[in-house]
């Protein structure tokens, strides 16, 4: 009978599922995914300096991975704030003083870092850390550093840590001594 022709000898395999195969795009897009769900802000930067030109995200995404980075900023600033009402470190200002300044090196690294967040430095919480580290450098001593608020990491980096002016034209043409400077 004309059904059988073609079959002759043919039994039919399972259907094989291959596993999902990502493109560079979708795997970069992960990544990014990935190190904002851990929270890991120096992963985003690395997987930047490695892609460099190459990034595949169009400016929606870069400014979701940018309020993503503020948010967890954020977060860490307002945990170092919280350290000092914290019982375990109650009588040691030294820690408080690490942990207020490690989330202010944070926020001062996204001046000069992807996905550059800047307005990292216009939040409350950034504004309190600096103060409550002004108030401890007084009460350890002078222990700390007297430039809290610039981290010295970013001076090779070409950041200033935050602590920028913003200068008009006809400043920009003076010297210290108010003479013009060429």
């Amino acid at each position: 009978s004309n059904s059988v022709v073609g079959r002759g000898g043919f039994s039919p395999t399972p259907p094989q599922i291959w596993p999902k195969h990502h493109t560079r795009d979708e795997r970069i897009r992960a990544e990014f995914a990935k190190a904002i769900k851990d929270q890991n802000i120096d992963q985003c930067h690395v997987i930047y300096q490695r892609e460099r030109t190459q990034l595949p995200l169009e400016n929606r995404e870069i400014y979701k991975l940018r309020k993503a980075i503020v948010r967890i900023i954020q977060e860490k600033l307002k945990n170092a704030l919280e350290c000092r009402t914290k019982s375990e470190f109650e009588g040691k200002p030294k820690s408080q003083a690490i942990q207020l300044r490690a989330a202010v090196e944070i926020a001062n690294r996204q001046n000069s870092r992807f996905p550059y967040a800047r307005e990292c430095m216009d939040l409350k919480a950034y504004k309190e850390c600096q103060d409550a580290l002004r108030e401890m450098g007084e009460e350890v001593g002078g222990d700390l550093d007297s430039g809290l608020t610039r981290s010295s990491s970013l001076k090779g980096e070409g950041g200033a840590g935050g602590l920028q002016k913003s200068v008009s034209f006809s400043e920009a043409d003076e010297s210290d001594d108010g003479s013009p400077a060429f």
